[in-house]
């Protein structure tokens, strides 16, 4: 060792242990020398030879101090599990400098991460991937490619966080840009209260009742000129057609019936119960299991890996427990039925009747033989019309003359 003191207390005589000292070269410090006792320091790297010269020449000594250095090092020679930590937590930390750790995607859409992340595991980019080898402009354009829902994506490095930026598509409104013409035509049954019209020629105002199909706005647009020539009127009819944009909004009626019978089929859980696991190493998936299972299973899967220093290993045990059912013919009650059908109708609203306002209603509910049925009327405010494409003719202008 080239570092450290070692306090010594040596009981000798003092004449041939100065000489000792001397003969041997042995440097020491703080010196002092009573009846028969000589106490000194020694620097560590003489420790060996110091305690050797003493035995030889029969002097009994016993160390009395050790500085603080001296005392972290026997203290890790004792637990060598340490410098292998460390040592191992050396490499690692340099390791997991150039491995994906995590990988972010910019979004708060969860489909769209989704998409994203399958992509990026489809091109070998997962939690363990060594950063030199992925090539980022040829992953960025297949995540372009393949990730359904995004316009544009951008990946950079953090260190060993992989970000993802994206862009999400969006749907340019339908009937601008496209060359077929259309009619906008009522899609409920009802009374018009408000017209919001771009393009198209009106043919049924507010206040008009309209059944469904009806064409509301026609993108057949007639333009008649007339003048008098020796008497006679003269029409002139232009043609043109172009596609209806615009909304209708009315109040409409909205008729849905749903029916649930008392025969019903039900999931039954059998209480078989099976568990697969995997070893996983990066992206290595390593079957610890015989053979899967033949049935219908509902599955929960879990991930435990290790942790060195708050980061998290990319190996562990992926585990995949299953439990088996059944379907099963069940009898349910009447009660049982009107409160499923309830709840039916209740999903119903929740799905597709939320863009409207809900001005009324009414339902009623009826047992039958087989099952019950709940009818429901809707009185609804909101957008009626709907785009109803049609080809125009090869000649769109024409003259005629009427007398």
């Amino acid at each position: 060792m080239i570092f450290g003191k070692i306090s010594y207390s040596v009981c000798c005589d003092e004449k041939r242990f100065f000489t000792m000292i001397k003969k041997q070269g042995i440097a020491v410090r703080d010196m002092q020398a009573s009846t028969d006792r000589v106490r000194l320091r020694v620097s560590a790297r003489h420790k060996k030879r110091f305690e050797a010269s003493c035995t030889r020449e029969g002097f009994e000594f016993t160390i009395t101090e050790r500085s603080a250095a001296l005392r972290v090092v026997d203290f890790i020679k004792k637990r060598p599990g340490l410098i292998a930590g460390a040592v191992i937590s050396v490499l690692l930390w340099s390791y997991y400098s150039d491995v994906v750790l995590s990988i972010e995607v910019q979004t708060d859409n969860e489909q769209l991460r989704r998409n994203v992340m399958d992509s990026l595991k489809a091109q070998g980019v997962v939690p363990g991937t060594y950063i030199p080898d992925i090539d980022f402009p040829v992953v960025e354009r297949q995540v372009r490619r393949q990730a359904e829902g995004i316009s544009w994506a951008g990946i950079s490095r953090q260190g060993s966080v992989i970000s993802v930026d994206i862009m999400e598509e969006i749907t340019a409104p339908k009937g601008l840009g496209q060359g077929m013409p259309c009619d906008l035509v009522s899609a409920e049954d009802g009374v018009i209260e408000k017209l919001e019209i771009l393009d198209g020629q009106v043919i049924k105002g507010v206040g008009c009742g309209v059944v469904k199909g009806d064409t509301i706005v026609s993108g057949t647009i007639v333009t008649k000129k007339s003048r008098w020539e020796n008497g006679k009127e003269e029409v002139t009819a232009t043609t043109r057609y172009t596609r209806s944009v615009g909304k209708v909004y009315g109040r409409f009626r909205r008729v849905m019936e749903f029916y649930e019978p008392f025969e019903q089929t039900q999931k039954v859980f059998t209480g078989e119960e099976e568990d697969m696991g995997w070893i996983e190493f990066f992206s290595a998936q390593i079957p610890v299991f015989g053979q899967v299972p033949e049935g219908s299973f509902t599955a929960e899967e879990s991930l435990s890996s290790p942790t060195v220093m708050g980061l998290t290993m990319p190996f562990g045990i992926r585990r995949l427990h299953l439990e088996g059912y059944e379907h099963h013919k069940v009898t349910i009650t009447e009660d049982q039925a009107k409160e499923k059908a309830e709840l039916a109708a209740y999903r119903y609203e929740q799905n597709f009747l939320g863009e409207y306002d809900l001005i009324d209603r009414r339902a009623q509910m009826s047992a039958e033989d087989k099952g019950v049925r709940l009818r429901v009327v809707y009185e609804l405010y909101g957008v009626m019309s709907c785009e109803r494409e049609f080809f125009a003719p090869a000649k769109t202008d024409k003259n005629i003359s009427e007398k």
